[in-house]
């Protein structure tokens, strides 16, 4: 792959300690170097504030909300490959991130999560710095599956029928009947035209009676959706199982009707039945509704995931991943919060998670359902960070590195079975600090590159890192790809580019014939 010299010049530079001109530095309260200058010890005049970040002087701390949605990635990625640019306030990345396994350290049988972080350069600005955090849940034996109480709920309108609709659903669904057994119960309700049963808690081994269940999809005209989930609610109800999975999984191509109900009693009926022991889940296919606000507020009322599917095999991996995450939940009431050092940090900002915020006073609560992860499931956040005026200060010795903190990072949660809730800490010490982004871990390298091209596409205003370079970064940190997802990031990369040289973000697109 061709090198970018403009961005292997950038990620060789070491980090820009200072722009003033040399000055002496202040002293250390842990040593007996003195000031060398008096000037040293006088306050200086404060960094103006710098858009779209916050001061840590206002807000020491942060929450990161917990989330499991990859839909605006997968949308994405599939109007990219359409010679398409995404629109901006599509664009999520934390989503973008969560598309993504991470092979963060292995959690110990001691503490159910590991904390991994790292500080690197970022790459588009280096007089700031990233402060990736990981956390990996520990694995747990995979064991018997529990029975699966699964109940579809399908937009069966007419533009549903479209190639990339429709047709993948059956064939996604299709392709899940040779998992089931007749421990499985499987129902399907299209809310377009009218409300129908097509099946109703059915046996997952009488294949021949969900094929012709499939059949029976026909087009109709738009309805609205709130009844089809009443109707859902009631069949899963019916099939209820304490030990089983029981899951809805909404599908549908836009933001859809809700005819006489309201989207807030709607959320209060899936809270309901989540606290039932039914979580809804809400997969998008086609792109007529790129921000798909509804999909995204229902699937997190409901405890489950929101994704896009662009083929079948997408679909099926979706429904699989919904599955496999209600499978052994490893901690739940999860909650995570930074801390940041005031002499070491200005200004900060959460990369992603704009509309997901958890409140000092949620961190600190044992609630259930501020967040949960499966056992082997791994959580990505990166923070772009802004030094004081003074610029970040290097150490030398290890004693000095080890003490300078950055920023504490702080784990509650819950465990499955109840009780209360139990802390873990890691502080972000001098020594998680890298001169360059080659010189990171994998992982490092390749959350940066993910979330540096979700800012430009979304926010591209606040950042420079040419597609090009993105790429090159990527595929240095491709490590392990088990799935294929880092190669097929690559390309997608690949084709931002390209879309850029023939039609820059902003221009207007051509006329259809």
């Amino acid at each position: 792959m061709p090198v970018n010299a403009v961005a292997a010049q950038r990620l060789a530079e070491p980090p820009l300690i200072d722009r003033q001109p040399s000055r002496p530095r202040q002293p250390d309260m842990f040593t007996n170097e003195p000031a060398e200058e008096l000037s040293d010890l006088l306050p200086r005049q404060p960094r103006l504030p710098i858009a779209g970040f916050t001061t840590v002087n206002e807000t020491p701390a942060t929450t990161i909300p917990i989330g499991a949605d990859t839909a605006s990635y997968g949308m994405a990625r599939q109007m990219l490959r359409m010679g398409r640019w995404p629109a901006a306030a599509a664009v999520r990345p934390e989503e973008f991130l969560n598309a993504f396994a991470f092979d963060y350290p292995r959690a110990r049988r001691a503490q159910p999560l590991e904390p991994f972080v790292a500080m690197v350069p970022a790459p588009w600005d280096a007089t700031r710095r990233l402060l990736h955090v990981g956390i990996r849940a520990l694995d747990a034996p995979r064991g018997v599956r529990p029975p699966l109480n699964l109940t579809f709920v399908l937009d069966a309108s007419a533009s549903m029928f479209a190639a990339e609709r429709l047709p993948i659903v059956i064939e996604g669904i299709r392709a899940l009947i040779p998992r089931m057994n007749q421990r499985d119960r499987l129902s399907i309700i299209t809310y377009s035209p009218g409300t129908r049963t097509l099946l109703d808690q059915m046996r997952g081994d009488r294949r021949v009676f969900i094929e012709a269940a499939l059949a029976e999809l026909r087009p109709g005209v738009a309805e609205p959706a709130g009844s089809g989930i009443d109707a859902a609610y009631a069949a899963a109800g019916r099939a209820l199982d304490t030990a089983a999975l029981n899951r809805v999984i909404l599908v549908t191509d836009g933001d859809f009707n809700l005819g006489a109900a309201n989207t807030q009693a709607l959320e209060a009926l899936v809270k309901r039945q989540r606290e039932r022991g039914i979580r809804l889940s809400t997969i998008t296919v086609g792109l007529d509704a790129p921000a798909d606000t509804t999909m995204r507020a229902l699937a997190h009322a409901g405890g489950g995931l929101h994704g896009f599917a662009a083929d079948a095999a997408g679909f099926q991996q979706l429904v699989n991943d919904d599955i496999e995450r209600g499978r052994a939940i490893v901690v739940q009431a999860l909650r995570l919060e930074v801390e940041f050092n005031i002499d070491r940090v200005q200004e900060y900002r959460l990369i992603g998670f704009t509309s997901r915020r958890l409140s000092q006073a949620d961190f600190a609560a044992d609630r259930l359902g501020a967040g949960e992860i499966p056992a082997g499931r791994a959580i990505t956040a990166i923070f772009e960070l802004a030094a004081p005026v003074s610029g970040f200060r290097s150490y030398s010795t290890r004693a000095m590195m080890a003490s300078a903190d950055y920023a504490t990072l702080r784990i509650r949660h819950t465990p499955p079975d109840g009780g209360s809730s139990r802390l873990i800490q890691r502080v972000v010490v001098e020594r998680d600090w890298r001169a360059n982004l080659t010189a990171a871990s994998p992982e490092t390298r390749f959350g940066v590159s993910v979330a540096g091209f979700a800012l430009m596409l979304g926010q591209a205003a606040s950042i420079d890192w040419p597609y090009a370079a993105i790429e090159e970064a990527a595929a240095q940190g491709i490590g392990d790809d088990p799935d294929g997802k880092r190669a097929d990031f690559l390309t997608v990369v690949h084709a931002a580019g390209e879309l850029q040289l023939l039609r820059p973000r902003g221009a207007p697109a051509p006329a259809r014939p």
